[in-house]
């Protein structure tokens, strides 16, 4: 949805997003983790915005894992682990997918089995499967739990977040797409 903000003539898109912890939001926007595992299921279809979340709880996670998969995670991202804390965008919008579809994780898994070292692929639990990730050029913003939807200027130096949490029961016919011609991860950002 595209609306005029008050006061300006510059023009603003709310678009729906998810909040990932590091490493796994970089691997999404680098296109190559493609099952978000959560523990609930969504009818949600169509583009959402990954957003990295502040915590680094995700590192933690990562680093008591058997070194053969920190060295999965480090190829990835062309990061040794010790770099992620400074390296890695935190609080920040850095990339979108289309969500095209959500399974079981062990239908997951057989559909997709590169993906296990991505996600906790354990049983009652939920693939949120994704194509067409691409990186953006991070804009800071505050996360939410479960999806949630942010507004982003035409020129996206700042995003505001609404304050109310979206059902997971949304209309996904309701999902407007975003052109994000010309929006690149920064070299800089992270070095693959």
């Amino acid at each position: 949805t595209s609306n005029r903000s008050t006061g300006s003539n510059a023009q603003q898109q709310t678009v729906r997003c998810i909040s990932l912890w590091q490493p796994w939001a970089s691997l999404m926007s680098l296109n190559i983790k493609h099952v978000e595992t959560r523990h609930w299921n969504t009818h949600i279809r169509g583009e959402v915005y990954i957003h990295c979340a502040k915590t680094l709880e995700g590192i933690a996670q990562v680093n008591q894992m058997d070194p053969e998969i920190i060295a999965k995670f480090e190829q990835a991202l062309g990061l040794k682990i010790w770099d992620w804390k400074s390296k890695l965008p935190f609080q920040k919008l850095i990339g979108k997918g289309n969500l095209i579809n959500c399974v079981s994780t062990q239908q997951a898994l057989i559909a997709y089995p590169e993906q296990e070292p991505w996600g906790n692929f354990a049983p009652g639990r939920f693939g949120h499967i994704y194509d067409e990730l691409s990186a953006i050029n991070p804009i800071p913003m505050k996360g939410r739990q479960n999806f949630f939807h942010a507004t982003i200027p035409s020129q996206p130096s700042s995003i505001t977040t609404s304050d109310s949490e979206e059902s997971q029961s949304s209309n996904p016919s309701r999902i407007q797409r975003k052109r994000t011609k010309g929006w690149k991860m920064p070299e800089n950002t992270i070095s693959v």
